[in-house]
């Protein structure tokens, strides 16, 4: 059972409201949240063993059930490869929109190198049904 505490739209900052999160929400590991027409999306460190997609996007309507919905890349970009050939996963995204675009940005990194990067993506949408989604 998780429980987190946020402001709504429309709600003042002296009035948080507790959430009780439940679905897929285990071992969210640095969460950052962000709505789109109706929907929340939380992006996250993946938690899986192994070859996994990278930085897991969980969706909910009324940000209590969450479902894992997609991920921004389904493994490690190439370029990323190339520059820290050790990297084993993407972490800490953040997202936030402005100028039109959501924009993520990332860590990468090898464990005990000097191959530490800052990236980041951007998109003009969230909603994979829409044919402005990359």
């Amino acid at each position: 059972m998780l429980f987190f505490g946020a402001v709504a739209q429309g709600q003042s900052a002296a009035s948080p409201h507790f959430y009780h999160v439940e679905g897929d929400v285990e071992g969210v590991h640095d969460p950052s949240i962000i709505a789109q027409n109706g929907t929340w999306y939380l992006f996250g460190t993946a938690t899986e063993k192994g070859p996994h997609a990278q930085l897991p996007i969980r969706c909910s309507n009324e940000l209590e059930h969450w479902k894992r919905c997609s991920a921004v890349f389904a493994g490690i970009p190439d370029w990323i490869q190339k520059e820290s050939s050790e990297t084993k996963e993407l972490w800490a995204p953040d997202i936030s929109c402005f100028n039109g675009k959501y924009h993520v940005y990332y860590a990468f990194s090898a464990f005990g190198k000097n191959t530490s990067g800052l990236a980041l993506v951007t998109n003009k949408t969230l909603d994979q049904s829409s044919p402005d989604f990359r």
